[in-house]
C-alpha cells in the first residue's frame, strides 16, 4: 500500500504542475516541480523533472537557474543503469539543444552557434538537424560572420530557390511557394505539410501512379525530392 501511495501521491504531483504550467502559472508549476525533487531525489524521473525546471525558468527570463537545471540534467543522466541508458541519452540530448535554444533566445549568438554547432557534429537520428542548421545560421549571421553564413546557408538557399521556381499548376506553385517561405522563418513542419499537400495534389486522387503521364510522375518526384532535403 506504501508503493502505491507513493507512485500515486508522485504522478498527482506531477500532473498539478503540468496543469498549472498549461493555465501558464509558471510559479506554480516551479514549486511543484521543486517539491517533487524534495520528496523523491532518487526518483528515475528526476533529470526529466530538471528539464522541465529548466524550460520553465527560462520562459520567466530566470536564464541562469535555467542553464543549471538543463546542467542538472547531465550530471544526473551519469548515474542511471544501463537497461535505462536510452532513455536518458535522449534526455541529454534534449537539455544540449535546450542550452543552445536559451542562449539563442538570449541573443547570446556566439555561444548559441558554438552549441549549434556540436549538436550537428553529433549523428543522432533524434536531431531535428533542420531546424537546429537554421539556428546555426541565424546565429552565425548575428555575429557577423558572413562567410561562414553563406557557406552554412548554401543547401537552404538552393532549396528555396527550387521551391519558388515555377513548377506544376497553379495550386502546386502556390503550395511550394508557401513551403519556401516558411523555410525562411524556419518553420520546418509547416513547409512540410506544404509540400505534402502539393504531392497530393499532383497525385489528384490515382491509386497507380504508373497511369500518370510522365511530366507528372517527374513533378512528384522532385517534390517529394525537395521534401526529404527537410528531413
Amino acid at each position: 500500500n506504501g508503493a502505491l501511495d507513493n507512485a500515486s501521491g508522485t504522478a498527482a504531483l506531477l500532473e498539478m504542475a503540468l496543469v498549472a504550467q498549461d493555465e501558464n502559472n509558471l510559479i506554480r508549476a516551479e514549486q511543484l516541480s521543486a517539491q517533487f525533487l524534495n520528496r523523491w531525489p532518487s526518483d528515475k524521473r528526476v533529470p526529466e523533472i530538471f528539464l522541465h525546471q529548466g524550460q520553465l525558468f527560462r520562459q520567466m527570463g530566470l536564464n541562469s537557474l535555467a542553464f543549471a537545471k538543463f546542467y542538472s540534467v547531465m550530471t544526473a543522466a551519469l548515474a542511471v543503469k544501463n537497461d535505462q541508458l536510452e532513455y536518458y541519452q535522449k534526455l541529454v540530448l534534449e537539455a544540449q539543444m535546450e542550452i543552445a535554444e536559451t542562449h539563442y533566445q538570449s541573443g547570446h549568438f556566439n555561444d548559441a552557434a558554438d552549441f549549434f554547432s556540436r549538436l550537428l557534429k553529433q549523428n543522432n537520428p533524434a536531431l531535428n538537424r533542420q531546424e537546429i542548421q537554421f539556428r546555426f545560421i541565424r546565429s552565425l549571421q548575428a555575429t557577423g560572420n558572413h562567410t561562414e553564413t553563406a557557406a552554412q546557408a548554401t543547401d537552404f538557399l538552393a532549396l528555396t530557390t527550387r521551391l519558388s521556381a515555377p513548377l506544376g499548376d497553379g495550386e502546386i506553385r502556390r503550395l511550394r511557394q508557401e513551403a519556401a517561405t516558411a523555410i525562411a522563418a524556419g518553420r520546418f513542419a509547416e513547409a512540410d505539410k506544404s509540400l505534402a499537400q502539393a504531392e497530393l495534389h499532383a497525385i489528384g486522387g490515382s491509386t497507380d501512379l504508373s497511369v500518370l503521364p510522365l511530366e507528372r510522375r517527374l513533378l512528384i518526384g522532385e517534390n517529394r525530392a525537395d521534401r526529404a532535403s527537410l528531413s
